[in-house]
């Protein structure tokens, strides 16, 4: 067959794992799949909340749609995950709450408790504000480490969400087994108690997966 220009080939619109695409390996020529090139680039993945939730006072609730689903491919080391959460309280609740990053196969509260990051307690004051929580895949495999954080800013300085005008925390991860399938990561809260709180929205990311 004759050779053909890339520019007359006909466009492909849409790609797909099964793809298949020319690469030069130690100078020798060699095919690589959608799937492979997926796994070297990394993958990212999205989930939106669209509705408010409000866990209830003292309680342990996994939030809707704040997991993602690690594909076949599973986790690498630098795997990233990051939630962007707007949220408000009423005056009631003085008592701390914590934020608890999950990893296991259920998307429930029953998967393990992987990071714990407990805030300042709030104060019996109407408020609203803004969490970032950061989980980070150091290393993997069966005995998997990792690192969490949470920044929070609120409209007071001193009173409502949070104790301080900002609320900081991180800590390291309890080890995990990062090779088994159909993991799920996902974020879930223990209001404090008789805590009044709402997850206005929540938008979680995936990164490098």
């Amino acid at each position: 067959m004759a050779d053909t220009k890339i520019s007359a080939l006909t466009a492909v619109t849409t790609l797909v794992n099964a793809d298949e695409f020319a690469v030069n390996q130690s100078a020798t020529s060699k095919k690589v799949t959608g799937t492979v090139l997926r796994d070297y680039l990394g993958n990212s993945f999205y989930k939106v909340s669209v509705a408010a939730q409000s866990p209830a006072a003292g309680a342990t609730t996994y939030l809707t749609n704040s997991s993602i689903a690690i594909p076949a491919l599973k986790l690498r080391a630098g795997s990233t995950f990051r939630w962007d959460c707007d949220l408000s309280k009423t005056g009631a609740g003085v008592a701390a709450r914590s934020i608890l990053i999950k990893v296991g196969t259920a998307g429930t509260t029953a998967d393990t408790t992987i990071a714990t990051l407990t805030q300042g307690a709030g104060t019996g004051v109407s408020d609203a504000g803004y969490m970032r929580i950061l989980f980070t895949v150091r290393t993997i495999g069966a005995a998997a480490t990792s690192r969490a954080s949470v920044f929070g800013t609120h409209n007071l300085s001193t009173t409502g969400l949070f104790p301080n005008e900002t609320d900081y925390i991180q800590a390291a991860g309890t080890t995990f087994d990062s090779t088994v399938a159909n993991l799920i990561v996902g974020l879930a809260v223990t209001a404090g108690t008789s805590e009044a709180l709402t997850f206005d929205q929540i938008i979680c990311t995936a990164l490098n997966v």
